[in-house]
């Protein structure tokens, strides 16, 4: 018997940066699937809908509503990882394994 494996998805919330791409794909894998949120409240709906292993979001989209994203994606999807991204590159992960 062979067991089905759950797709992975890893969320992107910053499509202009090269470095944000290339880690969101080599996150998921070749078997993977990386979802491009084009704005915060797609991103939360895209957490809630599929619960992304990670989720990459640039520091200038990190507060929806005077929230702050990435509590928000934790929080419909606790397992998510969420990296955090400035200009500067890389700045910080929340959730899963931090």
């Amino acid at each position: 018997m062979h067991m089905k494996r759950a797709a992975k998805f890893v969320l992107l919330l910053d499509h202009d940066s090269p470095d944000a791409r290339r880690t969101a794909m080599e996150l998921a894998g070749e078997e993977g699937y990386v979802l491009i949120a084009r704005s915060p409240s797609a991103a939360v709906e895209f957490a809630k809908q599929y619960r992304p292993t990670h989720a990459i979001v640039a520091e200038s989209y990190s507060h929806i509503d005077g929230k702050f994203l990435p509590e928000l994606i934790i929080e419909f999807s606790p397992e998510t990882e969420v990296i955090l991204i400035s200009e500067r590159g890389f700045t910080r992960a929340m959730g899963r394994s931090v």
